[in-house]
């Protein structure tokens, strides 16, 4: 995941954090449903909750994520 740029394009990491606002601001929440359309995304939040568990999420996105009040806790 590419972390923010220098220029103006967006990375992916822009990209997901939008979708995930988006979600958020239609749904209320990051409960992504079980289904093959959001698999990779499921996959990346279990991935960076764990990477935070570990202490190992870096710190700047784990402020870009709190901003936008995401969810630390596994629903899956």
């Amino acid at each position: 995941l590419g972390y923010g740029s220098n220029d103006d394009k967006p990375t992916k990491w822009d990209k997901i954090l939008n979708y995930l606002q988006g979600y958020h601001k239609k749904h209320g929440n990051f409960h992504l449903p079980n289904t093959p359309q959001f698999a990779d995304l499921r996959n990346w939040m279990r991935v960076i909750r764990s990477q935070k568990a570990k202490g190992q999420l870096n710190p700047q996105l784990q402020k870009m994520l709190e901003q936008i009040n995401f969810d630390w806790e596994n629903f899956d």
